[in-house]
Formats: C-alpha cells, sequence, structure tokens
C-alpha cells in the first residue's frame, strides 16, 4: 500500500506473482511483467504511471481495478501477450500515443469486467476485441474504433464522440440505453446494412456521417 516512487523501471518476475494493494506506483519507468502467470488480486487497486509491459507469450490475470496512466500505454512483447480482465474486473486505461495491447490480446470477455477508456479529451483508439462492459469517458473529443467491435454493453460520455469511421461494425450490444455521448457511423450500405445493432434503445446521439449519404 502506497505510493512507490522514482525514475526507474519496475520488473516483476517469478512464477505467479501476485500483485495486491492500494496505492500508485508513479515510476516513470517501464512496469515490466515477465514472471509465469502473473495476476492482480480481487483487492489490489491500484495507479500505474509508466509503461506496462507484459513480456513475450505472458498471460495476466487482472482482478482487480488498474488503472494505467502512462501515454504509451500497455503493450505486448510478442502476439501471445495477454491482458485478461477476469470477472468483476476493471482496467481503466488513458493510452495515447498507441492503442491498448496494439502487439498482443485483450481479453475482456468475463462478466461484468469492465474497460474503460478514460481519457477525458478523446484521442483514443479502441482495441479490436469482445468487451463485457466497454466504457468511453472521453467527455470531449474522439475516441476512434480500430476495427468491428462486439459489446455486451456500452456507456458513452455526454460530449465525448465514438467513431466507426467508414468501415467498422458494432454487434452484439445488449445495453446502450446508459450511453449519454455521440456514436457516429459513416458506413456505406454497400458495407453493412447494419453498422449499429437494430431493436436497441440507444442513449445519448447517432449521428449518420456520410456525407454522399448511401446509409443505412
Amino acid at each position: 500500500n502506497g505510493i512507490y516512487s522514482g525514475s526507474g523501471g519496475v520488473t516483476l518476475s517469478g512464477i505467479s506473482v501476485v500483485i495486491d494493494g492500494t496505492g500508485t506506483v508513479s515510476n516513470t519507468g517501464t512496469f515490466t511483467l515477465s514472471a509465469a502467470t502473473p495476476s492482480i488480486a480481487a483487492t489490489a487497486t491500484l495507479t500505474i504511471a509508466g509503461t506496462i509491459a507484459i513480456g513475450n507469450g505472458i498471460v495476466l490475470t487482472n482482478n482487480g481495478i488498474v488503472t494505467s496512466t502512462a501515454t504509451t500505454g500497455i503493450t505486448g512483447g510478442d502476439g501471445a501477450s495477454t491482458w485478461t480482465n477476469a470477472a468483476g474486473s476493471t482496467l481503466n486505461f488513458a493510452g495515447l500515443t498507441t492503442t491498448l495491447l496494439a502487439t498482443g490480446v485483450l481479453t475482456a470477455t468475463s462478466n461484468a469486467n469492465t474497460v474503460n477508456y478514460s481519457l477525458t479529451t478523446g484521442g483514443q483508439t479502441i482495441k479490436v476485441t469482445t468487451y463485457a462492459v466497454l466504457t468511453l469517458s472521453n467527455s470531449s473529443g474522439t475516441n476512434t474504433a480500430s476495427g468491428n467491435l462486439s459489446i455486451t454493453t456500452l456507456n458513452t460520455t455526454a460530449g465525448g464522440t465514438l467513431d466507426l469511421t467508414t468501415a467498422y461494425v458494432i454487434s452484439a450490444v445488449t445495453t446502450a440505453s446508459g450511453s449519454a455521448g455521440v456514436i457516429k457511423t459513416s458506413v456505406p450500405t454497400a458495407t453493412s446494412a447494419t453498422p449499429i445493432p437494430t431493436g436497441k434503445t440507444w442513449g445519448g446521439t447517432v449521428e449518420y456521417g456520410a456525407a454522399a449519404g448511401a446509409q443505412t
């Protein structure tokens, strides 16, 4: 518990390392996870200021609440580097200069786990995966999908926009009535006649943004 500060990096190695506590790792250096099968305890509430680097082939399981504030975000050493949000866990991600695990896997399908893109000014890229709960906290600016998104519960914030661009769609939404922001789609009918699921109650605003029209 408390604050761990400095300018150097932090490396966790070993086998089945469990990270627990309440507090902040304010080191500006990289927080490297090279331990086999590391996990974050359900009792943990941690803010990590440095880049979180998941080593080659490492699968991290988050059971608690983790806030990543580094603009350089969370990185993976290879395509098998994985961040898994367990049931009831939360990842608050403020990365801006790179997407969440541009190399690697984000698994966020467990019941009631939340991935929150937490930068209030927007400008974040939403990683392609299946989300149980996707929260976008941008109260201004635009967050942009990097591919098709499958979401069970979508929460957006008034003043912010989620842009699906001309290419990508949202599927499998069960609940979006709590959203207050803008969902913008410029996807032409020729690409998809259902860029967002039909028969749902959408909070906020749905914007059909193609200047030439030809949208459904």
